[in-house]
């Protein structure tokens, strides 16, 4: 076993009871979504025999709910406690993969896809602002830094991702209602070990605040929106993934890709780690970003080419695309959340995590509509839509390094 591996293994024994739950539950979370959802629009076409324009629909209701009630979500954590919002997210996400199972009418179906959406606004932010106390305490303990413990939860969120589609293929010739009890299945197990092993008590707040005021907190916090905004684009990024491929390669391609993502964080989360754990938060936030942006300028470039769809120098060009991407994230995703928690000041967690995802989510919106609109005008094989995807994520990058060097100043003017 190799040191890394080995270190990893110390790391993870030495977690709290309730660290490890919320890892493995990060792994179950992803593992039990993406054991539907990649399959459920086959499902509505082929066995609904619904059109294409009421699957979109009905796909797209989910990700605004979600996306959208992520503050409310994360709001209500803070009021409410970490326990009742984990609970009552999984007990919806349960009674909505069920409900998708069994709908045989778009009324129904909505309803169930709905239900989906909202279980994650409810225990997503609940979740990561539990994880993010948890870590700031392991770090003032010596144990390891909360960027670590970020990262390690990456590694299992992947590990789910990656489980979920090989699961679904393994049921993609039984009735869909199999799938969806497989799914269902998962998510009573975890909500039966959260309920015996999470605390009561555990609260990130030491005193609630209202939904209210919980949710107007962090767009008044400037020095939150300042990171937020550029820093959460990376969402935007992993959802262009899912968009640009499929245009691109083959459709029996797609699952290696989608597994190989994967595969590139489960594996080279720890190295990274290593060669990048003194590096400040600022050299962690602009190397990410300018990483994605010389992600979507690798294809960008070889569309200046004439390449043909899977043709190898473009499958070469997707594959680089690919790595980048993902290692793009996984310097991002642990810097940005920590700086966030900072920037709250520890406290009000799952607000702010709540309205960072809801940002993203907005902008993945947005940046997913305007490449769609360019490459409507220039063509799927334009490199258009590419480059001018690296643009925006190299201004973000250099907006977050005016903004925390505008910071570090500030500081020193008031030493």
């Amino acid at each position: 076993m190799s040191r890394t591996k080995r270190g990893i293994l110390r790391t993870f024994r030495a977690l709290p009871a309730q660290v490890r739950l919320i890892l493995f539950a990060m792994a179950g979370f992803n593992a039990g979504f993406s054991l539907v959802i990649p399959f459920l629009a086959v499902h509505m076409t082929e066995n609904l025999h619904l059109g294409a324009a009421l699957v979109g629909l009905i796909l797209g209701a989910r990700m605004a709910a979600q996306q959208g009630l992520f503050a409310l979500g994360g709001a209500l954590s803070d009021r409410f406690g970490v326990r009742p919002m984990v609970l009552t997210g999984i007990a919806l996400r349960i009674v909505g993969l069920l409900t998708v199972g069994i709908a045989t009418h778009p009324g129904l179906l909505l309803i169930g896809i709905l239900l989906v959406g909202v279980a994650a606004a409810a225990f997503a932010p609940a979740v990561e602002s539990a994880n993010a106390s948890y870590g700031a305490r392991l770090e003032n303990e010596g144990v390891l830094r909360r960027t670590e413990l970020f990262a390690i939860e990456q590694v299992f969120s992947r590990i789910g991702t990656a489980l979920g589609p090989v699961i679904g293929t393994a049921l993609v010739f039984v009735p869909f209602i199999w799938t969806s009890l497989a799914a269902s299945l998962i998510f009573a197990a975890l909500l039966i070990a959260f309920a015996v092993l999470l605390p009561r008590a555990l609260r990130v707040n030491a005193t609630p605040v209202s939904v209210r005021k919980g949710m107007i907190l962090p767009l008044k916090n400037r020095a939150f929106l300042a990171i937020a905004i550029p820093g959460s684009l990376y969402l935007g990024a992993q959802n262009l993934f899912y968009v640009f491929l499929p245009a691109h390669i083959a459709p029996e391609m797609i699952g290696a890709f989608y597994i190989g993502s994967a595969l590139v964080v489960i594996a080279g989360q720890a190295p990274l780690r290593m060669l990048t754990r003194n590096l400040p938060t600022k050299t962690s936030l602009v190397g990410g970003l300018l990483l994605t942006a010389i992600a979507f300028a690798v294809p960008g470039s070889a569309f200046l080419l004439p390449v043909q769809d899977g043709s190898a120098p473009l499958i070469g060009a997707l594959i680089v695309w690919t790595v980048l991407l993902q290692l793009g994230q996984m310097l991002i995703m642990p810097a940005l959340r920590d700086r966030v928690a900072r920037t709250a000041g520890e406290g009000n967690l799952g607000s702010y995590f709540g309205m960072l995802s809801t940002l993203g989510g907005f902008l993945a919106l947005g940046l997913t509509w305007a490449s769609g609109a360019i490459v409507d005008v220039a063509g799927n094989d334009a490199p258009g839509a590419w480059l001018a995807i690296s643009l925006v994520f190299v201004l973000a990058g250099f907006t977050i390094r005016a903004t925390l060097h505008d910071e570090a100043s500030a500081q020193k003017r008031r030493r």
